[in-house]
């Protein structure tokens, strides 16, 4: 199996992600607070993705046995729940320091 860098895909968006980043950095953009941002957008979205994956994830005509239970299922809403809530305090934050 190839990995993925060693593909021609894989080395476009390398040195694409490479050169973006650069340019940000040659304009002035401060790395720390790109970083800060990019992590309080991912918290927030995070919620959204896994929804489908809590659906398939209690779907016992997929998983048969292997259903989460209760306390997986506790788990995989609280986990997101507080992240999306540290993102709603985080966003203006990140965005005011920006």
């Amino acid at each position: 199996m190839k990995r993925t860098l060693n593909t021609p895909l894989g080395i476009a968006v390398y040195t694409t992600l490479t050169i973006l980043s650069a340019l940000l950095t040659g304009a002035g953009v401060d790395p720390l607070a790109l970083t800060t941002l990019s992590m309080v957008l991912t918290s927030a979205i995070l919620p959204l993705a896994l929804v489908p994956f809590l659906v398939i994830m209690n779907d016992r005509r997929y998983l048969g046995q292997q259903c989460n239970g209760w306390v997986g299922n506790t788990a995989a809403i609280a986990i997101p729940v507080l992240a999306a809530g540290l993102a709603v305090i985080s966003l203006p934050l990140a965005i005011a320091r920006g």
